[in-house]
């Protein structure tokens, strides 16, 4: 998950470094969208690592969880793209998260 963190920093920095070339301003107030953006890529990979941990800790909820995911490569391909940054957390609905549970 490091990796997938510092390229989705990286990421987030180029649009805004582009700016801060463009137009030389260096300040606080050009910099700071970059920690919002950095933030909202990390959040993500973080929230979905700490909704594995828990489901790992329960055998009941881990196991049907992981026969879904062998069924559903759909599912399957939006929470590994939690982990790379080409799936947001929003954007995982609401059944999918439940048919997860559910297995």
């Amino acid at each position: 998950m490091g990796m997938t963190i510092a390229l989705q920093s990286v990421c987030a920095a180029v649009p805004i470094l582009e700016r801060v070339l463009a137009t030389g301003d260096v300040s606080a107030g050009a910099l700071a969208p970059y920690e919002r953006l950095r933030s909202e890529a990390a959040n993500d990979a973080v929230r979905f690592t700490r909704i594995l941990l828990q489901m790992a800790r329960h055998k009941a909820i881990a196991n049907p969880a992981v026969r879904r995911l062998r069924r559903n490569r759909e599912l399957l391909r939006k929470l590994l793209g939690l982990t790379s940054g080409a799936t947001r957390y929003r954007d995982i609905r609401a059944r999918d998260k439940l048919a997860l549970l559910l297995g």
